[in-house]
């Protein structure tokens, strides 16, 4: 019976793991805030965790995924405050361009 309990555990936590991760390999640098020149900072949101037309974030995937997700912030995507190279032209090339 202890190995049946073990082995449920130990699917439960490879599935939620790996579905995280997949999750992340797909995510993208999302705007953390907003000032009076555009966008102050930009947070790692793993796919799913916000919505681009919108500008929202998706609060029951933040706090299903938090443990994983602060780890990922802290370890793997750290907080982008905007440098030249980063996601500000990311997010310009998905605005669309007026053609004069």
């Amino acid at each position: 019976m202890k190995i049946r309990k073990r082995t449920l555990l130990l699917f439960c936590l490879l599935a939620y793991v790996g579905s995280y991760v997949t999750l992340s390999l797909n995510g993208y640098y999302y705007p953390g805030a907003y000032g009076l020149q555009g966008e102050k900072w930009f947070n790692w949101s793993p796919a799913g965790f916000s919505s681009r037309k919108e500008y929202r974030w998706s609060y029951t995937m933040m706090f299903f995924y938090l443990p994983l997700w602060e780890v990922d912030r802290i370890w793997i995507h750290p907080v982008d405050f905007g440098t030249t190279d980063g996601p500000i032209i990311f997010l310009k090339d998905l605005k669309p361009k007026n053609e004069n």
